[in-house]
């Protein structure tokens, strides 16, 4: 750096480094809305098809019901 007696000295301002945004949160957020929206086309697809009906629909058991239940009777024999 040249000094100049007619001229202050001049001095370098230290720059602050450029913060870069984070992108995988972004990312992530993309791909979750993405997948959400396959999954109400795929919903809104079997509803226009006629798939979800409200006969097609599982019955509700409960966990204490035991008329459901089946137990095996095989026996299993290890020879050695």
């Amino acid at each position: 750096m040249l000094y100049n007696a007619h001229m202050p000295a001049q001095t370098e301002i230290p720059r602050q480094p450029v913060q870069k945004e984070p992108v995988g949160p972004l990312i992530g957020i993309g791909i979750i809305v993405i997948l959400a929206l396959f999954g109400a086309l795929y919903f809104w697809a079997a509803v226009v098809n006629g798939r979800i009906n409200s006969s097609d629909q599982l019955p509700l058991i409960t966990g204490n019901d035991t008329s459901t239940t089946t137990f095996s009777t095989t026996t299993i024999t290890v020879v050695k």
